[in-house]
């Protein structure tokens, strides 16, 4: 009896990143939106603290920050 692994191709390792990527393109694509003008000054932010805050005084939504780094 013949080794029956043998027969079974390996997938490349291009081959799963392009399957990843086409992957999350699918889950994130329903989010995208073309009416977004960039750049998006919330993606500008680089203090966890300052957009944190933004975010607890109602000034921006947890979603909104989320579909504006998901557009950038």
């Amino acid at each position: 009896m013949g080794d029956i692994t043998a027969s079974i191709p390996t997938p490349t390792w291009e081959s799963i990143i392009e399957r990843k990527r086409a992957i999350r393109t699918a889950a994130i694509a329903p989010y995208l939106k073309h009416d977004i003008i960039f750049p998006d000054p919330v993606t500008d932010i680089d203090d966890v603290e300052e957009l944190a805050g933004l975010i607890a005084k109602g000034e921006k939504s947890a979603e909104q920050v989320i579909l504006s780094y998901i557009n950038r």
